[in-house]
């Protein structure tokens, strides 16, 4: 298509171009925050930089470097302490990605030391939420003053996602101007080097805020006409306005992606005018965002990073450039001249310039070092498979890493010359980007699998193995030994009646009766309760044993684990506590409670005392056994028969007439003969469930009188990593409560400092207070109240309305 003359400055914006697809949690198929990044440029190397968490000394500075040239800017005061950074992801779940839009070319130039690569990873090593980042951009540019050309920014964390748009002042003055919106729940966005926020409310500061001069600054270098109304103002309007390539080969890419998320099926065609270019008026300019038709997962917008128009007026693939293969990839420049006239080749989200790209998926509910995930590849995106890495992970793989290779020289060790060789493989080769997406695909739903895990195994490492071994068959396999048996049973059942019916004067007559009707069903019921979980389909239940992971001799390892643990334990289903009487007094597994506590919730954590299965089998066989006495006597004296009609007979000769006695003695010397031939069995069984009452009441005291201070730890080093994790998980649960004096002591006489630390709950006494209270009462809605007393919060010295004791 023809070009206007105008239009061509517009395409230097170009050559370093990216493109930013949105996705809140309301439009995501797993309630994440979901965007993506791809970074856009023939002059980029594609790695995964990583800066680790560090504390910093007062009076330290951090050099600051132009992210595009290299050249020194200058230094910035360092913050005292620093967030782990993989690549546009910290350990908080906070990402921020960026598109250029350049901008009134009068605002660029600035003076300062903060460039836009800058801001981004300053601020991610600083901030936690995407609020702060905000915040941290303003301070920033305020403070050191910007350099780079209009930006547009996607600021996001676990719950929320923000466009930020700003520019800088040129030579008018240090700093920049800037407007930040929500993106409303439900809704998807995207920006692709264009200025895409106009109007925005002023008064409106939960999901919307901008700098104080952002019109004012305007006015004083002739941009806005001061006698305008304040809530006409445009931010993209005015410092961005609208062009033939901002529509064109810049908004089309957006306009993609939402007609395909539109819930408005007629979103394509309503700005398919503005996208060629026909109409690029700022009223005809599509809204910043739109409601979702439908959810999307990570893995859809790493499909749409792929498009090349396909299916719409811009699918390139049809026009000259396209050849005899119709190929949608184009050499660059983007404009070519041909008969005096200038054309260009359409500018697709997925493009042979890419030096690297990204979906950041920024999940709720989970350890701050596992929320974010990166899903990172080198090159172009049509033809890359990306790679997950959490917020959290501390080493880049030798693959990715900066240093492995360069753009100039190649390395077989390099992740990004091994998809750029292949994408330069496919180029000419039409249909080989769907290989590649079946293998992004498949290494997608593998570690989806991998992510999550059915069911978390707390024990303490002291407790029996055969106590934990049966407890576990207890667990997974008890409903289907019980199903099984009893379905056995009934078969057995129907088979006598069928045989009874021949013949037979009933079932006690058979002396089948008793192999079919007991030991059958009950050696089934043995046989799946060990056995079962080979019994359950296809798919089998994913475990994951506590701290088997853990490495136990290098101690750098050991650390880093010990902080990636939560990580297991938060992705897992439900927790199960294989309970003994070390259990409580063990950090390890006060970390691994206190982990499932905060992201599962206490009615999935299910807590099986070690004696639970042992008393069960016990009763079983016990039972088993007196019937199997009672058989041996009836087979030994064949013709001896006891009822209370043949005791009566004896006893009406020894006693005389007397109905009522007589009927005494009789039931009573049937119960003297039962318990006789019920005595052996009797024996284990007692003591077994005088065991299980024992322990019952030292389990509920135990979590009565929780307290996470009073565990052991065998390596006196772990202690702080591990307590430090718990207070981490825990601080949020900080709430005031009605400070009392201790008791005896008068209040005045309390200082005021020890007084203030009274009033806050301490984060290890939040896990306390869960542990005595919503942990113990799931624990007595699953195996009952305290056996023989009632539960009396007074009896543990639990004060609702005191502070603990914080000396």
């Amino acid at each position: 298509m023809g070009v206007p003359a105008v239009a061509l400055a517009g395409l230097l914006r170009l050559a370093h171009g990216c493109t930013n697809l949105i996705v809140t949690p309301g439009a995501s198929a797993d309630g994440s925050v979901i965007f993506s990044y791809t970074a856009d440029s023939g002059d980029l190397y594609g790695t995964l930089g990583h800066y680790p968490a560090g504390k910093h000394q007062p009076g330290e500075t951090r050099a600051i470097w132009n992210w595009d040239t290299g050249k020194y800017l200058g230094a910035i005061d360092e913050a005292p302490y620093t967030y782990n950074v993989i690549g546009n992801l910290n350990e908080h779940g906070l990402a921020i990605g960026e598109t250029t839009f350049g901008g009134n070319e009068t605002l660029g130039g600035g003076e300062g030391i903060m460039d836009y690569g800058s801001l981004i990873w300053v601020t991610l090593q600083r901030c936690k939420t995407a609020r702060e980042a905000i915040l941290m951009f303003d301070e920033l540019v305020s403070k050191y003053g910007y350099v780079s050309d209009g930006e547009s920014f996607t600021i996001a964390d676990t719950s929320e996602v923000w466009v930020m748009e700003l520019i800088g002042k040129g030579r008018f003055e240090k700093g920049a101007v800037w407007v930040a919106i929500r993106i409303p729940d439900g809704h998807v966005s995207g920006h692709a080097n264009q200025a895409r926020i106009q109007k925005f409310p002023l008064r409106d500061a939960e999901n919307c805020v901008y700098s104080s001069d952002v019109i004012s600054f305007a006015v004083k270098v002739g941009l806005w006409d001061s006698q305008r109304p304040e809530e006409e103002f445009s931010f993209a309007d005015c410092y961005d306005p609208i062009s033939f390539t901002g529509a064109r080969l810049s908004d089309a890419r957006v306009w993609s992606f939402l007609s395909s998320a539109a819930a408005d099926p007629g979103f394509g065609k309503t700005y398919e005018e503005y996208v060629l270019g026909h109409n690029v008026t700022a009223s005809a300019r599509m809204p910043l965002s739109i409601p979702a038709g439908s959810k999307i997962s990570a893995l859809d917008l790493m499909s749409h990073m792929r498009n090349h128009y396909e299916g719409t007026v811009l699918d390139s693939r049809h026009d000259v450039g396209a050849g005899a293969s119709g190929s949608p990839f184009r050499v660059r420049p983007l404009v070519w001249k041909a008969g005096g006239s200038s054309y260009v080749h359409e500018r697709e989200v997925g493009t042979p310039q890419a030096g690297w790209n990204f979906v950041a998926q920024l999940r709720p509910r989970l350890p701050r070092a596992m929320a974010g995930l990166l899903w990172f590849a080198p090159d172009d995106a049509t033809f890359s498979v990306h790679a997950p890495f959490h917020g959290g992970t501390t080493r880049v793989p030798h693959g990715y890493a900066d240093g492995t290779g360069d753009a100039l020289h190649f390395s077989q060790e390099s992740a990004f010359w091994a998809f750029n060789s292949v994408a330069n493989f496919l180029y000419p080769r039409p249909g080989g980007e769907a290989w590649v997406q079946l293998a992004g695909d498949v290494l997608f739903n593998a570690s989806a699998e991998t992510d999550s895990v059915d069911v978390f195994i707390g024990h303490s490492w002291s407790a029996g193995r055969w106590e934990k071994f049966l407890a576990v068959c207890l667990f997974f396999n008890l409903d289907l030994a019980v199903r099984w048996s009893l379905g056995t049973c009934l078969v057995a059942a129907a088979i006598l009646l069928a045989r009874a019916r021949e013949g037979m004067t009933g079932l006690g007559g058979s002396p089948l009766a008793l192999p079919c009707l007991v030991y059958l069903p009950i050696t089934v019921f043995f046989v799946v309760f060990f056995c079962g979980q080979h019994l359950r389909g296809q798919r089998s239940t994913s475990v994951w044993l506590d701290k088997l992971c853990i490495h136990q001799t290098n101690m750098d390892l050991k650390a880093e684990q010990i902080a990636a643990l939560p990580v297991f334990v938060a992705r897992s289903s439900r927790m199960l506590v294989l309970w003994d009487e070390t259990y409580f007094e063990r950090l390890w597994c006060n970390l691994e409670l206190a982990t499932f506590a905060r992201h599962g919730g206490a009615e999935k954590v299910e807590l099986l005392p070690l004696w639970l299965a042992p008393w069960l089998l016990a009763s079983i066989l016990s039972d088993l056994l007196s019937v199997t006495i009672l058989e041996v006597l009836v087979h030994v004296f064949p013709n001896w028969s006891v009822g209370p009609d043949a005791i009566m007979d004896i006893a009406r000769s020894v006693l005389g007439h007397n109905p009522a006695l007589l009927k005494f003695v009789a039931w009573f010397v049937i119960w003297m003969i039962s318990s006789i031939v019920y005595l052996p069995a009797s024996i284990p069984s007692f003591f077994s469930f005088r065991m299980k009452l024992r322990n019952h009441q030292l389990l509920l005291d135990q979590m009565a009188d929780f307290d996470v201070r009073k565990a052991k730890c065998t390596v006196p080093s772990d202690r702080n990593a591990i307590e430090q994790q718990v207070k981490e998980l825990f601080k949020e649960d900080h709430r005031p409560m009605s400070w009392l004096p201790p008791e005896g002591v008068d209040e005045g006489e309390v200082s005021v400092n020890n007084r203030l630390s009274q009033l806050w709950l301490d984060p290890l006494d939040s896990f306390n207070a869960y542990v005595r209270g919503a942990l113990r009462e799931n624990v007595i809605r699953q195996i009952g109240k305290e056996p023989g007393s009632v539960l009396d919060p007074e009896k543990h010295g639990v004060h609702p309305t005191r502070a603990p004791n914080t000396d």
